[in-house]
């Protein structure tokens, strides 16, 4: 491995400057998502509408640290892992038994199609007329 992509946010590999736009690249990603706008909307007041933001962004920061965890722990368990893609699916099949690692697999596919197609309809709902654009 690359002693230069374990350092802090991977700088000494990247760069500053491309640590700087993959970080707003993932910020506008997640400000123009459909459901966020749809969030502020919905809300009784302003104030309930920052609490939903702040609760929001110290979770998405925890389940951030996941697939960090996982892909350092699939490294360590098989360095020669031949996609780092494969990570998950490599710690589900070989570390945890195969009942739980099946329920593993099959919520992660679970969350990773409903909130793809729960974004894709979210414009959809929040536009009051029947109009084509919708």
């Amino acid at each position: 491995m690359d002693p230069a992509a374990v350092t802090f946010l991977a700088l000494d590999k990247i760069g500053p400057l491309h640590a700087l736009s993959l970080s707003v690249v993932v910020a506008v990603g997640v400000l123009a998502t459909p459901s966020y706008r749809q969030r502020i909307y919905a809300g009784r007041d302003a104030g309930t509408v920052r609490r939903s933001f702040l609760i929001s962004g110290v979770l998405y920061l925890f389940f951030s640290l996941l697939p960090a965890v996982i892909g350092m722990a699939a490294h360590a368990l098989d360095p020669k892992l031949p996609n780092a893609d494969f990570a998950f699916p490599f710690l589900a099949s070989q570390v945890l038994p195969v009942w739980l690692g099946l329920i593993v697999l099959t919520a992660g596919m679970s969350s990773t199609l409903s909130t793809s197609s729960a974004d894709s309809v979210a414009p959809c709902r929040s536009c009051s007329s029947t109009s084509a654009r919708c």
